[in-house]
């Protein structure tokens, strides 16, 4: 999800995984006279109208709603309840020592307990513990109303109040809830709502999920007996969330190419080398079956077609009518073999490219066109994709890949 959303703004326009960190204080110099502007860590506040102010998108598990204006578009993401927990118990399980040395000695004992013990038993060991009660127990309802609610009081109320207060939280900020379980469902809600182009997949990037799921009826019912509030506000937002679709039109790819990719294409502007008009992956990315970007906000910034082998890319052109020529400037493969499989496609055309050599690329990839509107559209199809390890270079990117983008240009004849 995190991944989609970046996509869709400039690189540089989306606030970077830890800028919220305490620790992130690079992000807080000036930039002219290489001065930091504060001696101590910024604190919540600084931080969050210094994300407000950069960035157009920011997700994460910090609430910073009473510094966003108006205007703003929030969501939140819910899950099951119990299952969350017990997600939460398995990230601590993998971690090693010197992931949480830094942190209370409270917490420490709870990691280190998180090791060795059954979840069930944890909970009677460490249940009262203040750092135990904040991580596990009704987690999304103190989350959604942490900037009204004070912790003692939080612990103090019951799990409806608890509800209750997340549930009036949500219907003041959200335009939509969704669920990790269908997350699909909410990010084209998104997609519609923005005029984006719609998500064809999903792919699960934090894999630590697969390594649980062994733990006991014990262990269940200890998850269970902490979420009772957040199990009570994911019984209702299911039918708030419904309420709020219920009349959203259809939104797949016709409707987008029909009613929103003339407006959309708009927010790209190509860099102009001589006739050639080229886009960087730096720039929003309108399409979909990209696996994010590597090296965002620098020159070399590249994004890999994956999960599946079939990608889009959709950008602007002058008007209909038009001989081009349009390039793809390829930085590798993740398997040569692939290549000789994979098509693409202009604007629903199948065409063969033509190879040129450039410096610094792999190779770039060259279709003769003609435009048929104000945009054209790219489509990269293979039905295979490969991890790094399964191309034979061992690795820990687990993301299904088949080659890299750097940049793509159409110039005219």
């Amino acid at each position: 999800m995190n991944v989609w959303l970046d996509l869709n703004v400039h690189a540089e326009r989306a606030r970077p995984s830890g800028f919220m960190s305490p620790q992130a204080d690079h992000w807080f110099f000036d930039q002219e006279g290489g001065k930091q502007l504060e001696r101590r860590p910024p604190p919540l506040k600084r931080r969050a109208q210094e994300s407000i102010r950069r960035f157009d998108v920011m997700h994460g598990h910090v609430d910073i709603t009473p510094w966003l204006t108006e205007n703003a578009y929030v969501f939140t993401v819910l899950r099951d309840p119990a299952a969350r927990s017990l997600s939460q118990f398995r990230d601590f399980r993998r971690l090693a020592a010197h992931d949480y040395t830094n942190k209370t000695d409270e917490a420490v004992a709870v990691h280190e307990a998180c090791r060795t013990l059954p979840f069930h038993q944890i909970v009677a060991r460490y249940g009262q513990s203040r750092f135990f009660r904040s991580t596990f127990e009704d987690g999304q309802c103190r989350i959604l109303t942490q900037s009204s609610v004070k912790f003692p009081v939080f612990n103090s109320m019951s799990p409806e109040q608890r509800a209750a207060a997340a549930r009036a939280a949500i219907e003041q900020r959200c335009a939509r809830v969704g669920f990790q379980e269908h997350m699909e469902d909410l990010l084209n809600q998104i997609a519609f709502d923005f005029g984006w182009a719609p998500l064809r997949r999903l792919a699960m990037r934090n894999s630590t999920e697969e390594s649980g799921g062994s733990e006991s009826e014990a262990d269940q019912a200890a998850a269970e007996s902490l979420t009772k509030g957040d199990q009570i506000l994911t019984a209702w937002a299911v039918g708030y969330s419904r309420q709020r679709a219920a009349n959203d039109p259809p939104y797949g790819v016709a409707e987008f190419e029909r009613n929103a990719v003339a407006t959309r294409v708009r927010v790209l502007s190509p860099a102009e080398i001589g006739t050639e008009q080229v886009f960087d992956m730096n720039m929003p990315v309108i399409g979909w079956g990209f696996s994010g970007r590597d090296a965002p906000g620098t020159p070399e910034c590249c994004s890999w077609i994956g999960p599946d082998g079939h990608a889009a890319l959709y950008f602007p052109v002058p008007g209909p009518d038009m001989h081009v020529v349009i390039r793809l400037y390829i930085k590798g493969w993740v398997n040569e073999n692939l290549r000789k499989t994979t098509s693409f496609l202009i604007d629903g055309n199948l065409v063969c490219p033509t190879s040129e050599e450039r410096p610094g690329v792999r190779e770039v990839l060259c279709f003769p066109a003609t435009t048929r509107a104000t945009w054209m559209k790219i489509e990269i199809r293979n039905s295979r994709t490969m991890t790094d390890t399964e191309a034979g270079r061992p690795s820990e990117d687990p993301r299904p890949k088949l080659f890299n983008l750097w940049q793509y240009s159409f110039q005219p004849l």
